[in-house]
């Protein structure tokens, strides 16, 4: 794949290419030559490390040869990979998923992802088989500290643009000498050096590497030694690369060249200035961006300056330079693991497990030699023990043979057996303690790899795996930056390359299974933050989410439609996808008998609902009847004590009335024993009496008033 093609055919992002400018070279070279100054020992660690972990590489050469003089083994009982292949496997059973949200949203309430960014991401990845290149590279990391992928667009598969994603081999790749935060996030400039056949250098880059007039000592960056070479990853002198070349012809095929791929980023000025298009267009861009070198100061102004993305390919000279890919970042993805501060360098596992291995590899090796030194153990003999001595020798270590003697040789004891030490119990606890070390130094124990044997409860060895998980998070969670950063590159390749104005057919996968959406660059633009999640696909999560779902549903029994089943089932572990997508699909289909059933159901809770509506309806009239039973009982009764106070009223007046009666009967007796007959009254005699009979009621005694009736009655 020729890298020309990376980009669209448009000019401004075509790597162009620069015959004058030897200042840029000087300065590219000088970078690059304190990077590999400021990585040398890592690099020749790194080969060291990948060959540990492969095998052979965990004997040193002259303990080996040492080991091949003496006819010992050399064992390898390779451990490390166990533990390597148990931190992939977490990896791989914990995919991430992707999932783009607007930075500012178009309203308010909830923010909703952008259902055809995140479904294009997912494309994207199935298409590049992303997914194993990105393991590919944490595998890496977890080896040498240090794993990474490069991203970009071929356009010589289709001419619209396809995604491709590479795992990149850590020695040939390289980095600012100056970075130190994880994943090299304040890294100035990443680099890739690449060794080739000349007639792929020269396929290379289209219209620049195949031009006669470029020899094959510009392709050839011979300065910086042998740098892709894992087996000797020390640089060659130029003599040592004539040497090996003095052979072939300078444009022999077969010969090999190292070309650069450098990516970096530096400040640029510039001026903005108002648009003078606003008094024709308003419609018109407000600013323009003018660089500093065509700003002529004749407006108003305001100077400003940005990071500005760049991409060279350097030879023996610099073959082209241009934008980058991406124009807000690198397209060389780095993850990193553990940092050696000191050294400016990360490093993985196998630094920590190679004395762990070493010493084991060397003690169960003396163990193996104990063993078949002492099998058959040593003899001591007097010379006269025998009569042939060459005899002896050679049949003495064959059971099935006859061993002669002198007489009386054995009785006199002139033949005995050498006395040896054996296996020893020290040797064994060394073998021992080195075996131990193993998870002792990483931290990860028998339980995450599931090798524990020993019975203990479930939830106890569920405590101690995430135990072991928190002391891998460093790495996950530098894993899970680096997928975010991948993300950000997809996003700027959609939005620039694979999203058209002309609809473009994509698969992604939705809620009812497989379907294809446009991929339009009107429903693609704009700003968005790249989320990173746990992937529902991976078989951790989907337990997890399995066994949460499970305590949680008997309490949600009567929202269990079978809508509401059939999502479930994307959480259920074990089941396929196709199983899962076929029962969508037969939920979905027309069933005249269940809509049937469904209708007949309806109007038999509607009946039903109407039922205990007329019931209650009646129960509230029933209660309100009472109520105002309740309420005339009460009237009743206030008006029979009404009744009862007017009653005693009025027998208080007629027992007033007979009083005042009997009185004045009592009075006119006496008057008229006192007065002779027919003399007239005094005046004011009848007044006494009461003016003729009736006693006026302000007479009346206070005691006779009426009471007042309570309640106001």
């Amino acid at each position: 794949m020729d890298y020309q093609t990376q980009t669209p055919a448009n000019a401004e992002n075509q790597p162009s290419p620069r015959e004058d400018n030897h200042g840029l070279f000087l300065k590219v070279k000088g970078w690059i030559e304190a990077d590999i100054k400021h990585s040398q020992f890592w690099r020749a660690n790194c080969v060291k490390e990948f060959n540990f972990v492969a095998g052979p590489g965990q004997w040193d050469e002259a303990d080996r040869q040492h080991l091949r003089d003496e006819h010992r083994p050399a064992v390898e009982f390779n451990q490390t990979l166990k533990y390597l292949r148990a931190i992939c496997g977490i990896e791989a059973n914990n995919r991430h998923s992707i999932i783009y949200l607007p930075v500012q949203p178009a309203d308010q309430g909830d923010i909703v992802q952008n259902e055809v960014l995140s479904g294009a991401n997912e494309w994207m990845e199935r298409g590049a088989d992303a997914s194993k290149k990105q393991s590919r590279a944490f595998r890496d990391c977890a080896i040498c500290g240090m794993g990474w992928t490069e991203q970009l667009i071929d356009f010589d598969t289709d001419p619209k643009g396809v995604y491709r994603e590479t795992r990149v081999p850590p020695w040939q790749m390289g980095w600012d000498c100056n970075a130190r935060d994880d994943n090299l996030a304040d890294s100035r400039r990443r680099w890739r050096a690449r060794r080739m056949p000349l007639q792929e250098a020269r396929d290379l880059l289209p219209g620049v590497t195949d031009d006669p007039n470029v020899t094959s000592e510009d392709l050839d960056a011979t300065w910086a030694g042998d740098l892709d070479n894992p087996q000797d990853p020390m640089p060659k002198t130029q003599e040592q690369k004539e040497l090996r070349e003095s052979s072939m012809a300078k444009d022999d095929p077969r010969r090999e060249v190292t070309i650069f791929q450098l990516q970096w980023w530096e400040y640029e000025t510039f001026h903005r200035v108002v648009n003078p298009e606003l008094l024709t267009n308003p419609n018109a861009e407000r600013f323009l961006e003018v660089p500093a070198s065509q700003f002529d100061g004749s407006a108003p102004s305001a100077k400003v300056r940005r990071k500005v993305f760049k991409q060279a390919f350097i030879g023996g000279k610099v073959l082209a330079v241009g934008p980058a890919p991406r124009k807000d970042g690198f397209t060389l993805a780095c993850v990193t693991y553990e940092p050696d501060d000191i050294a400016g360098t990360w490093y993985g596992i196998v630094r920590v497990l190679r004395d762990p291995q070493v010493w084991s590899n060397k003690f169960f090796s003396q163990l193996m030699h104990i063993v078949n030194s002492t099998a058959k153990g040593g003899i001591i003999v007097e010379s006269d023990a025998m009569d042939n001595a060459r005899e002896f020798l050679r049949d003495y270590a064959k059971p099935n043979a006859v061993t002669v003697l002198r007489p009386g040789a054995i009785q006199k004891g002139k033949v005995m057996a050498k006395p040896g030490a054996g296996i020893t119990g020290g040797v064994l606890q060394l073998l021992q303690i080195a075996d131990g070390s193993f998870a002792k130094t990483l931290g990860m124990n028998l339980e995450v790899m599931g090798l524990a044997d020993r019975n203990q409860p479930g939830i106890l060895e569920a405590q101690r795996k995430q135990s072991a998980m928190t002391i891998l998070a460093t790495l996950f969670d530098n894993f899970a930056l680096f997928k975010k950063e991948v993300g950000r590159t997809r996003l700027a390749f959609i939005q620039t390359h694979l999203a058209q104005d002309t609809p473009r057919l994509i698969r992604i996968v939705g809620e009812n299974g497989y379907k294809a959406i446009p991929l339009l660059r009107s429903n693609v633009m704009g700003e968005y933050d790249t989320i990173v999640s746990d992937a529902p696909s991976s078989p951790n999560t989907k337990e997890k989410v399995w066994q949460a779902l499970m305590q949680v549903l008997p309490a949600f029994q009567e929202m269990l439609t079978p809508e509401v089943a059939l999502t479930i089932l994307d959480y259920a572990p074990g089941l396929p996808s196709d199983l899962v997508q076929s029962l969508r699909k037969i939920a979905q289909k027309p069933n005249p008998e269940a809509d049937q059933q469904k209708q007949l159901a309806i109007a038999n809770a509607v009946e039903d609902i109407k039922a205990k509506r007329a019931k209650t309806e009646l129960t509230e009239a029933q209660s309100d009847a009472a109520r105002a039973g309740a309420i005339l009982d009460i009237a009743r009764m206030g008006i029979d004590q009404a009744n009862y106070r007017l009653g005693a009223y009025q027998a208080v007046l007629q027992s007033l009335d007979a009083d005042r009666e009997h009185e004045m009967n009592a009075r006119a007796i006496d008057y008229d024993a006192l007065m002779p007959a027919n003399t007239p009254p005094p005046p004011g005699a009848l007044s006494e009496l009461g003016g003729g009979g009736d006693m006026a009621p302000a007479q009346l005694p206070q005691s006779a008033a009426p009471p007042s009736a309570p309640g106001g009655f």
